[in-house]
């Protein structure tokens, strides 16, 4: 009966470590992404965070995802999210695909033109909907739930003794083989 007590408290104690382990691992990938997010932001480095006007083939505007799809894939975005990310765009790549790069580049020249085109997306900061700038994300509880890690949050501005928080952030990831992922942001 002792042994079987042992075996269980190990295997117990096995899973509480695995999921510890599993927690720290999910929580640093959140953090680290939005101190990367928030670093490319104050220093005004549009084109890692937001995507691109450029010129097509056809001597019109479009957006170019590149560098920032790269970004989002390299801290562990998964297809979906990203996937995603890029269809919300549909309605100003759609707009776009009537105005020549020419007329663009000479006429943009105010926030109310890309409104009307529903392509004023540099206006908010997408994943802290906000205009602000902020410092980070604070991870105040996480649930581990066998391939899925809900983390919440909340987003900050500032240092300690001057720390302002200003929205709520819910990050879930899952595991895809051996590796967590960044599946869904809530804001």
């Amino acid at each position: 009966m002792m042994k079987i007590f042992v075996i269980l408290l190990m295997i117990i104690s096995i899973n509480v470590q695995a999921e510890n382990d599993d927690t720290l691992i999910c929580r640093q990938k959140v953090i680290n992404f939005y101190n990367w997010y928030s670093e490319a932001i104050n220093q005004i480095i549009e084109d890692v965070f937001l995507p691109s006007f450029v010129e097509d083939k056809n001597g019109n505007v479009t957006l170019d995802f590149t560098e920032y799809v790269n970004n989002l894939k390299r801290f562990g975005f998964t297809d979906k999210i990203v996937n995603n990310e890029i269809n919300s765009y549909k309605p100003c790549i759609d707009n776009l695909q009537e105005i020549t790069f020419k007329k663009f580049k000479e006429d943009f020249d105010d926030i109310s033109n890309y409104e009307d085109i529903f392509c004023d997306f540099f206006n908010t900061h997408r994943w802290i909907k906000s205009m602000e700038s902020f410092t980070g994300v604070e991870i105040s509880k996480s649930i581990v739930n066998g391939k899925e890690c809900k983390l919440y949050g909340r987003i900050y501005e500032g240092t300690e003794p001057y720390k302002f928080y200003y929205g709520d952030v819910v990050v879930t990831l899952i595991k895809f083989k051996d590796t967590w992922m960044i599946d869904e942001i809530k804001i």
